[in-house]
């Protein structure tokens, strides 16, 4: 929860997207579901991370990629909380009547598959 509060972590990715840091050979992540794409696809994008040449034509890299989306959003929305409370609501409600009918019948039906044991119906 610190984690969201301080944005250590977006910070982190927007350091690293700017490039200021001329290397890097340990990097950790507190909470990496908090902006740890973001900052794997930086670190990724980084320029001098292929060890491909081409001809002068290099591929972008670095800041000239798009910086990662860190928006991150942990709220359902309205609809699918009532479509949750619909969902759970109905599985409550069809267990309930069949524990329902199954009480109640249990004491109903033919005597023949009826033991007694003791003077107890089993």
């Amino acid at each position: 929860d610190d984690n969201k509060r301080s944005r250590v972590n977006e910070e982190m990715v927007r350091m690293a997207y700017r490039g200021k840091f001329n290397a890097i050979s340990v990097f950790a992540l507190d909470n990496v579901a908090l902006n740890g794409n973001a900052m794997f696809s930086v670190l990724r994008n980084a320029c001098g991370q292929s060890v491909i040449k081409d001809d002068g034509n290099d591929p972008a890299c670095g800041m000239d990629l798009v910086m990662p989306n860190m928006q991150v959003s942990h709220k359902l929305p309205l609809v699918w909380n009532i479509v949750l409370f619909v969902i759970y609501g109905s599985l409550v409600l069809m267990v309930s009547i069949m524990l329902f009918q199954a009480f109640k019948l249990r004491n109903e039906g033919p005597q023949e598959h009826r033991l007694i044991c003791h003077g107890h119906v089993v």
